[in-house]
């Protein structure tokens, strides 16, 4: 039974990769497109977080950008978010030091974030 469950969350973290590597290149793919048509909406200041955050969502809708970072940050956390689904595996599987290392690694991936936002 421990080898069903072994594959079934191996099958899970597989899908889960390939769902954010596809998600993110079709994210992208759009934003491309989008640029293709709407070359002046590529501006330098309009792919800051920032600028993005602060339009409304109606207007990001047609934006290039939009598309673009969305598609950066999912690729992004698509890895953290495997992390993550290990560290449950290592939990459910009650193997404590790989949980501990899978915390670890996941703490290292979010400082990373944290401190190249506040940069």
């Amino acid at each position: 039974m421990p080898h069903a469950l072994d594959r079934k969350l191996e099958r899970l973290v597989s899908r889960t990769l390939k769902a954010g590597i596809a998600g993110s290149g079709a994210l992208m793919v759009a934003g491309f497109a989008l640029a293709m048509f709407r070359p002046e909406s590529m501006a330098a200041d309009q792919w800051q977080l920032a600028w993005l955050a602060s339009q409304p969502l109606s207007a990001l809708v047609a934006h290039p950008s939009f598309y673009l970072t969305a598609g950066i940050l999912l690729l992004m956390f698509t890895p953290i978010l495997r992390v993550l689904m290990t560290l449950i595996t290592f939990a459910i599987e009650r193997d404590w030091r790989y949980v501990l290392i899978s915390a670890i690694v996941l703490l290292v991936l979010s400082l990373s974030i944290v401190l190249a936002a506040l940069d």
